[in-house]
């Protein structure tokens, strides 16, 4: 017994002293690398461990966000039982990537109520020359600009750059991972798909996978492009049998497999499927693989700044530029208050949709202009970037003449050239036809045109309370306030007539029944008679109306003089102001209207209620034609007005 414990004793020291130096403990709170030293471009693991049972929360790695891009975390929970003692272990695995070189310190990390201490990690810099070459098994190759003109010459900021990274495998590729061109103070963006084919380099066939980018600076000054890295299997064996299955696969199909494209976004599914149809082993997924390690060469820019000189409001550096109006296809017809529109298209090459600024159109007397929002797009066809953007004016002419509309000038600089360059629109002559309103002479009085409305003068009320809104009606005619009102007040009078002539013809047709059933009925009980309504005064009413007028009150007058009207027609009462007016005096005629106008009105102007009293005080029906009743005491349909 005493020799056993002797062994166990053994066994946990060497345990203890085989504990990885990386590691740091905070009590039951431990935090590790898994290496101590990086290079720029690689990955690295931080583990954190924490012991006990319970909920311990998640760490938080905000505090790492500084220096490290987080890219995955995975937890899990460890239980031991020995000798019946428990011990639980719960461990966060965090996948770093240095942004930077240098000796990069991570802070504590905080998990509930504890915190790990502070790490370091150096990174160090990667030599310009790269790891792997051609004759090598595996290598990696980074081109920036056509033909690397880019690295001699420079670009300038806001430039788009090609970037392109192959990859070069003379073995078959079981797995893999190629890294994406990070570069710091600069947007890199992927151009299409990848691309696969095969080419000879030293005297060795190589299948290579080439992916295409788009880098543009965003600062002027010296800009470092890391080296892209790739880690993978490629499988066992010797070099010259792999070169040799290669080439018998080059003769079937082992490489040109459908399921080599998408290896890298599965590559066990994809590994499977390549060596299946490449007439090997099924199962290759568990075949032995070697590990592999390449990367490319670092890649150091010139950004220069935007040339001294240049007076564009905008920068655009782009490959080529230019402008198209809609108005080239198909001229515009201008009338006046009718909207038109107008778009222009612009389409940059070597600029994103971002890029591409709107455009203003220059003001022109007499010709409103409403931009409608800006449709921006970036496309690619695999090689470079194309900005397109899209503008839709509506322009609206005020008056009839003549327009003299400019030329739209966009300045841009032509990267190739190393000039300025300026796209154009050519300016236009248009001429405005006026309105039917404005055709028709004036102090004549007739229907309502059909068209839309004219556009108000510059001095009337309408055009001014337009002027001060700062907002013009877009809308169509026939949607526009005024055409609405009218509209409602004819079909309210045409629905009044028809509800008048329809208690005439009913009131008649009583009146038939009832002389016809005179003499005692039999048979049943008598019906009492309909008790009508008592009319009121007309003095009461009279009275209302002038109380009214001398209080400026236009509610309450109108509601007088309906009251008046069913004392004077209790027949057949006109039920509003619009029918009122066809039986009244016709010096009432013109007062009756203001009334009407300031009920209906928006604004808040005062009523002056004089002139109403004046008209009406001596009646309400026209002088020496009492109230028109019919013989068999229905109401005319249409009086006649003398």
């Amino acid at each position: 017994m005493l020799e056993h414990r002797r062994v166990t004793r053994a066994i946990l020291l060497s345990l203890v002293l085989a504990a990885p130096p990386a590691a740091v403990l905070a009590g039951d709170l431990r935090a590790r690398f898994d290496r101590h030293q990086v290079h720029e471009g690689d990955t690295v693991t931080l583990t954190i461990e924490k012991d006990g049972t319970g909920s311990a929360g998640s760490p938080d790695l905000s505090a790492l966000q500084q220096d490290f891009d987080v890219l995955g975390t995975s937890s899990g929970t460890q239980i031991r039982i020995v000798n019946g003692a428990r011990s639980d272990t719960t461990s966060w695995q965090v996948t770093l990537s240095p942004k930077r070189t240098g000796v990069l310190t991570v802070p504590p990390i905080a998990i509930g109520s504890d915190s790990t201490p502070a790490l370091t990690l150096t990174v160090s810099a990667l030599p310009q020359g790269a790891l792997g070459s051609p004759g090598d098994d595996v290598f990696v190759e980074l081109d920036v600009g056509e033909g690397g003109q880019a690295q001699t010459a420079g670009v300038l900021v806001q430039q788009q750059v090609p970037v392109t990274v192959r990859l070069y495998s003379a073995r078959p590729l079981l797995s893999g991972d190629l890294s994406e061109p990070r570069v710091e103070d600069a947007v890199v963006a992927k151009l299409g798909e990848d691309r696969q084919y095969r080419t000879q380099r030293q005297g060795r066939e190589y299948q290579v996978v080439e992916r295409r980018y788009s880098l543009s600076p965003e600062k002027s000054g010296e800009l470092r492009i890391p080296p892209v890295v790739f880690k993978g299997t490629v499988r066992a064996g010797s070099s010259q049998a792999q070169s040799q299955a290669q080439r018998r696969g080059s003769q079937g199909w082992a490489f040109d497999a459908p399921g080599f494209d998408r290896f890298f976004q599965d590559p066990d599914l994809d590994r499977f499927f390549g060596n299946a149809l490449g007439g090997r082993d099924p199962f290759g997924m568990f075949e032995r693989g070697e590990a592999v390690r390449a990367q490319s060469k670092g890649v150091d820019l010139k950004v220069r700044s935007r040339p001294e000189g240049v007076a564009a409001a905008h920068w655009l550096p782009a490959q080529g530029l230019d402008i198209t109006d809609s108005w080239t296809e198909d001229p515009p017809q201008l009338r006046v208050g009718e909207p038109v529109t107008r778009t222009l298209t612009l389409n940059a090459k070597g600029l994103s949709g971002a890029q591409v600024p709107e455009v203003r159109l220059p003001e022109v007397d007499g010709l409103r202009v409403y931009p409608e929002k800006t449709e921006a797009e970036t496309r690619t066809d695999g090689e470079t970037v194309f900005g397109v953007s899209k503008q839709t004016f509506t322009l609206i002419p005020s008056r009839a003449g003549s327009f003299a509309v400019p030329e739209v000038r966009v300045t841009w600089w032509d990267t190739a050239a190393q000039q300025e360059r300026v796209a154009t629109l050519p300016a236009w002559n248009l001429q405005a036809e006026g309105g039917q309103a404005e055709a028709a002479p004036k102090g004549t009085a007739g229907p309502a045109p059909a068209g839309p409305l004219p556009v108000p003068a510059a001095d009337t009320p309408e055009a001014q309370e337009s002027a001060a809104a700062g907002v013009a009606d877009l809308r169509p005619p026939y949607l526009r306030p005024r055409f609405l009102a009218g509209l409602a007040l004819v079909l309210l009078g045409i629905l009044g007539a028809l509800a008048l002539q329809r208690r005439r013809r009913g009131r008649a047709a009583s009146v038939v029944r009832a002389e016809g059933s005179q003499g005692p009925k039999t048979g049943g009980p008598s019906r009492p008679p309909a008790v009508p309504r008592q009319p009121e005064e007309p003095s009461a009413v009279k009275r209302a109306l002038r109380e009214a007028c001398e209080a400026n009150d236009p509610q309450g007058a109108a509601r007088a003089l309906l009251r008046w009207a069913e004392v004077v027609w209790p027949v057949a009462p006109p039920r509003s102001l619009g029918a009122l007016a066809i039986r009244i005096a016709p010096a009432a005629v013109e007062p009756l209207k203001a009334l009407e106008l300031r009920l209906y009105a928006r604004g808040g102007e005062t009523w002056e209620g004089a002139p109403l009293w004046e008209a009406l005080k001596d009646g309400l029906a026209p002088a020496g034609r009492p109230e028109v009743q019919a013989a068999d005491g229905l109401a005319p349909l249409y009086p006649v007005r003398g």
